[in-house]
């Protein structure tokens, strides 16, 4: 068995003790099990528990930023940071276990690695980016500003529809949908967001 397909095993059954049965019952011991190797093999490749949440956070935060990314293909501006807004909204709530552990990382009791938060603020500076050249109207600090208000809504919007109990989909996504324009200020031709 090579390396690489070990770790990412490991990493998934890590990811799917945390969805099934929260951050408390992730042991090193449940994931050997689950993943079928030795804990040994969880303390080569990750050096423990925190190493391995660390690995889960870190890897969620590049599977995050590549498919936000993708928007970054789109020519017009607002139209790209709308686009960008729709895939934070659809990565988060198909990757709903990773999205709670890069946001809410006291709840698995672990602090990410200064590597790791790193990759999460360079996340950040690539929402700056696309604020700032959707609003050029926009000046100094107005735009890290802007950026930081855009990303409270983003953050907030599916914190509660990750929270919510009976929500209709259909009308968070449209509620979700209605917010981002508002708050980017820009009316869009495609409102059916990321595919």
């Amino acid at each position: 068995m090579s390396g690489q397909p070990q770790r990412q095993r490991i990493l998934d059954s890590a990811l799917s003790i945390l969805a099934e049965q929260g951050p408390a019952r992730l042991t090193v011991r449940a994931v050997g099990a689950a993943a079928g190797c030795s804990t040994t093999g969880i303390y080569t490749y990750f050096g423990g528990k925190p190493g391995l949440l660390d690995a889960i956070y870190a890897d969620g935060v590049t599977l995050f930023r590549a498919y936000v990314g993708a928007a970054d293909e789109i020519a017009d501006p607002a139209e790209r940071l709308l686009a960008a807004c729709r895939r934070y909204w659809a990565w988060a709530l198909s990757h709903r276990t990773q999205y709670q552990l890069m946001f809410v990382t006291a709840q698995a009791s672990f602090e990410p690695s200064p590597a790791s938060v790193e990759l999460a603020w360079a996340a950040f500076g690539d929402l700056v980016a696309r604020v700032r050249d959707a609003r050029p109207d926009l000046v100094g600090d107005e735009v890290e500003d802007a950026a930081h208000h855009l990303w409270a809504m983003l953050h907030g919007y599916v914190m509660l529809e990750l929270v919510s109990v009976g929500t209709d989909e259909a009308e968070a996504a449209a509620r979700f949908e209605r917010g981002v324009q508002a708050m980017v200020g820009v009316a869009s031709q495609d409102p059916a967001g990321a595919s």
